[in-house]
């Protein structure tokens, strides 16, 4: 019978000679230190759903890592956002080894990976009750904060080295998987992105979007109106900043709705606010992809809509605003101190380049035979998603043997 026992984060990294650290202060490193080529830094933006998302992410010179060398990240360490959706974390690769933990962030290292698997460790932290109680410590009123204390005060349970091992197998089998999937719709996005670039760049004319276009925004909502339900809001957690979209901002909503804020499968949405105070979202185009898993799909006032008419395929106008001149083009344009914001009114103007009809209607029809493969692995992977969170507290609270997961995961992939 494996042996659980239960202590805090703080404890745990003691144990395994490591520590959990706050990343350099904005003293330390300024927005005019990052550059082009150089080191990826880590920001609260970049972290994912145990991952970090590398997309847009910022980098610094040798100079600046040298500097910085206290914060450098390796393998097996985790990382997290020091304020605002402080529940997030991210689990640092192989492939992240060496890049550097950034302003905004805390760092969890375990030193030893013999004592603790930090596998397993990202995935107790996982845990909703987990995730709950770090919301719950957390201060602060208008935006949530994290500090290394109330992150080490975290409380676990935990078996032996051994049993946190085969744990993190089996549910690291699912995640990659679902970041396979997620690899296939960032590639199809790309070959879209560097179609459309060329089609562009050719294009002889131009018309205001509003010309073009209907721009609708979401719907304002309140936490009452939020509950299960079989309709969906989307919010701006749902565009990525790699310009996919993604049902992990989805929150079931029981509200009132209009139908033009109802979305349909194809159309374009675009992030109208930012939290960051730097734009860095406010501008980012997605397609709503088919088949959401809820009867109705519905956008949240931080998203606007965007309707192709006059013979523009839906598609085409996605892709001519995913492209960066767009977004620069909202980034000059927001509004608001606190919290930025984007109106409609700043982007009925924005000159969207046009090809011929028939340009532009066989560059929608390639993009779609793409983004259907996409939209199949998108829902593969919210199965296995699902089948992750149903296995996790499961097997963390021994209530299924890991035996028992493995052979549910095969039959899952």
């Amino acid at each position: 019978m494996t042996v659980w026992r239960e202590l805090t984060l703080a404890d745990l990294v003691a144990e395994a000679g490591g520590d959990i650290q706050t990343g350099p202060f904005g003293s330390q490193l300024h927005a005019a230190d990052y550059v082009l080529d150089g080191t990826p830094v880590v920001m609260p933006q970049n972290i994912g759903a145990n991952r970090i998302d590398p997309a847009g992410i910022a980098r610094v010179s040798q100079e600046d890592m040298d500097r910085l060398r206290r914060y450098w990240l390796t393998t097996g360490d985790i990382v997290y956002s020091r304020r605002g959706d402080v529940e997030r974390r991210a689990l640092v690769r192989p492939e992240n080894d060496g890049w550097l933990c950034g302003t905004g962030c805390l760092r969890v290292r375990i030193a030893d990976h013999d004592v603790h698997d930090p596998t397993f460790i990202s995935y107790a932290l996982g845990e909703s009750e987990t995730r709950a109680w770090i919301t719950r410590h957390a201060v602060g009123a208008t935006m949530l904060n994290l500090n290394t204390s109330i992150l080490g005060a975290v409380p676990l349970r935990i078996p032996t080295i051994d049993e946190q091992r085969a744990i993190a197998e089996v549910l690291g089998a699912l995640d990659d998987k679902i970041a396979a999937n997620d690899r296939l719709a960032l590639e199809l996005t790309r070959l879209d992105d560097l179609e459309v670039d060329r089609i562009a760049q050719a294009a002889v004319h131009s018309r205001p979007l509003e010309e073009i276009a209907e721009i609708t925004t979401g719907i304002s909502y309140r936490s009452v109106d939020l509950g299960p339900s079989d309709v969906a809001l989307a919010t701006l957690k749902c565009v990525a900043r790699d310009g996919s979209f993604t049902a992990a901002g989805y929150k079931e909503y029981q509200g009132d709705r209009k139908a033009a804020q109802v979305l349909r499968p194809g159309e374009t949405v675009v992030a109208m606010t930012d939290l960051t105070q730097k734009a860095e979202v406010i501008g980012w185009c997605a397609r709503v992809p088919d088949g959401s898993g809820y009867r109705e799909l519905v956008a949240s006032l931080d998203l606007g809509i965007i309707r192709a008419r006059d013979g523009v395929p839906d598609g085409y106008l996605l892709g001519v605003l995913r492209r960066r001149q767009f977004r620069a083009y909202c980034r000059s344009r927001t509004t608001g101190t606190t919290v930025l914001h984007l109106s409609r009114k700043a982007i009925k103007s924005y000159p969207v380049p046009l090809a011929t009809d028939d340009v532009m209607h066989r560059y929608a029809e390639r993009t779609a035979m793409r983004s259907a493969l996409a939209d199949s692995r998108s829902r593969e992977s919210q199965i296995l998603v699902q089948l992750r969170d149903l296995l996790l507290p499961a097997l963390m609270s021994g209530r299924l043997t890991v035996k028992e997961a493995e052979a549910t995961v095969s039959e899952a992939i």
